[in-house]
C-alpha cells in the first residue's frame, strides 16, 4: 500500500508540521488494523484517513484523499463477486460510474487487479468526462456507453451508491431506481428506493424471489 502520493501532496502544500513518512505509514498501518478488526466490511479509506490527520492534529486535508484512495484498490466486501457473476450470467449489462480523477484507463486496471473488470461492459470517470456526479449529464452519458442506441425505460435502470447526495440524489434526477449501500452513511433519510446495509440484501433486489 502506498501513502506516498497522499504525503508528498499535503507536504508540498505546507500542511504540517509532519511527521516523517516512516511514523506517518506507521500510524496508518495501526489505524487500518483497527477499522480491519472493528468494521471489516464497512470501512472506507477516509476514515483511515481522518484518524490519521487527528492523531497528528493536522488541518483539513481532506481535498487530497484521492491522491492516496486513486492509488489503491480498496477491499471487495463480502459478496461482491458472486453478485457480479450473478449480474454478468443474466447478461444485464453493468456500468461503472466514479468521482475520481484517475482515467477509464487507469480504472480498468485497478479493476482487473481486484479481478472484476470483466463484469463491467464500461467504466465511466469524472476525471476523463470532466462532470462529476450528482450532474445529472455524467449519469446520461453513462446509459450512452452501456447501452448504445436503445431506449430504455428510467424505471428499469437501478443506481447502486454509498453516497446520498452524489450517487442517489443524481439517480433519482432521471428517475432511475435507487439503492444506498449503507456502509459509509446510515441513511438515505428516504431519497433511496432502498436504503441497504450489505451487498447480501442487494441480491433481492435485482433479482426478486419468485413467489
Amino acid at each position: 500500500i502506498s501513502l506516498l502520493p497522499f504525503f508528498e501532496s499535503i507536504n508540498e502544500a505546507g500542511v504540517g508540521p509532519l511527521p516523517t513518512f516512516d511514523d506517518f505509514f506507521a500510524a496508518f498501518l495501526k489505524s487500518k488494523e483497527k477499522f480491519d478488526n472493528e468494521k471489516p466490511d464497512c470501512y472506507s479509506w477516509s476514515e483511515v484517513l481522518d484518524e490519521i490527520v487527528a492523531e497528528f492534529q493536522l488541518p483539513d486535508v481532506s481535498q487530497y484523499y484521492n491522491q492516496f484512495q486513486d492509488s489503491v484498490p480498496a477491499p471487495l466486501y463480502p459478496g461482491v463477486k458472486e453478485l457480479l457473476q450473478r449480474i454478468q450470467q443474466n447478461d444485464i449489462p453493468l456500468v461503472m460510474l466514479r468521482n475520481s480523477n484517475l482515467s477509464r484507463v487507469s480504472m480498468e486496471k485497478t479493476l482487473q487487479t481486484l479481478d472484476i473488470g470483466q463484469y463491467f461492459k464500461y467504466i465511466v470517470t469524472s476525471g476523463e468526462v470532466g462532470i462529476r456526479k450528482p450532474d445529472k449529464r455524467i449519469f446520461e452519458f453513462c446509459i450512452q456507453k452501456g447501452l448504445p442506441g436503445q431506449a430504455v425505460s428510467s424505471e428499469r435502470i437501478l443506481m447502486v451508491g454509498n453516497e446520498t447526495e452524489a450517487d442517489i440524489s443524481g439517480a433519482k434526477s432521471l428517475g432511475w431506481k435507487t439503492v444506498l449501500l449503507c456502509n459509509t452513511e446510515s441513511t438515505s433519510n428516504g431519497l433511496a428506493d432502498y436504503d441497504l446495509p450489505s451487498i447480501q440484501e442487494l441480491h433481492d433486489v435485482i433479482f426478486p424471489p419468485k413467489l
